[in-house]
């Protein structure tokens, strides 16, 4: 192979990896997860430690509530409705 070859096997591995450290935070968005950001930050650091993807791909899939989570330290919440809408948990 050349280095041509080389460089567009290289540039194609990095945005492979890229695509799947934000895969789990794209999912966690789209399910309007509580820890969508931490899920986020997690996938990305995923790129090093490689093994915590599959950790972190169940935690974008996992069910919560974030109104029963946050809220009960006293603190409001703001989620999104499934219309994207921002509301706020105050109970």
């Amino acid at each position: 192979m050349n280095e041509a070859g080389n460089v567009l096997i290289l540039v194609l591995m990095v945005v492979f990896a890229i695509l799947m450290a934000a895969i789990p935070g794209w999912i966690a968005r789209r399910r309007n997860h509580s820890d969508a950001t931490a899920i986020t930050v997690c996938g990305r650091v995923s790129t090093v430690f490689w093994p915590l993807w599959l950790v972190v791909i169940v935690w974008a899939f996992t069910q919560n509530n974030p109104a029963s989570t946050h809220v009960a330290s006293g603190f409001p919440v703001q989620t999104r409705s499934k219309d994207g809408r921002p509301t706020v948990h105050t109970e």
